[in-house]
């Protein structure tokens, strides 16, 4: 055999063995350690045969884990993809259009602290450790008190401008496919607080939260996968 067929030779083993499933790459590579570790297996091998084992051994390990090595980054790999077509679709179908309703429509929010200072906050836990009766009970809340800056939000929609709360739920139910569950939680809560109270002036809590979350979903897919 000249040195181009044993070329050949070996670039056709090479290629079978690529094509080999990694389960019966390591079935066989469980096999032959089996033969060669253990005295039973091994002493059943003729003696011209067994100098052949190790280095057979070692080949189909080393397959073994390149191929399974393999597997795993093609499959990673394609996950990534996966994810990263879904966030797409998720951006321009969802998220863009969403934000779109915000870019004519200015929101002017103003937080508030109820206890902006240590010295109103030391106030504040005083009254809720003598309000309980029961003292574990008034030292929890004390405590929790103490670290509270009993911060709120108001907002509201500037050049009379109303939220676009019919728009939002339009573009949210006609991509459904794209709406994870918090997504549909916020909306939901945000329309249902609008109609609980439909003397509100300002924006609601929970019509604040889902602008948030909008803003902040947009900004971060728009980097990642704009």
């Amino acid at each position: 055999m000249d040195a181009s067929a044993g070329v050949g030779l070996a670039r056709q083993s090479l290629e079978a063995l690529k094509a080999v499933p990694g389960w019966l790459l390591s079935a066989a590579t469980l096999a032959l350690s089996a033969v060669y570790f253990w005295p039973p297996f091994w002493n059943m091998i003729p003696t011209d045969i067994r100098g052949y084992v190790p280095l057979a051994t070692t080949i189909i390990a080393i397959f073994t884990f390149s191929k399974l090595g393999n597997d795993i980054r093609i499959s990673r790999a394609q996950r990534r993809a996966c994810v990263a077509h879904r966030n797409r679709e998720r951006l321009f179908n969802l998220y863009r259009p969403l934000a779109a309703l915000f870019m004519t429509r200015h929101m002017t929010m103003v937080e508030a602290r109820a206890y902006p200072n240590l010295r109103s906050r030391i106030i504040h836990a005083w009254d809720e450790l003598g309000f309980y009766r029961k003292r574990s009970v008034g030292i929890r809340h004390a405590m929790k008190a103490l670290f509270d800056r009993g911060i709120s939000t108001g907002a509201e929609m500037d050049y009379y401008c109303d939220y676009p709360m019919k728009q939002i739920v339009e573009i949210v139910e006609a991509n459904g496919s794209h709406v994870s569950a918090g997504l549909m939680l916020l909306v939901a809560r945000a329309d249902r607080s609008r109609h609980e109270d439909p003397g509100q002036t300002g924006i609601t809590d929970e019509e604040i939260a889902l602008f948030n979350h909008i803003s902040k979903r947009h900004e971060y897919l728009s980097q990642r996968y704009d």
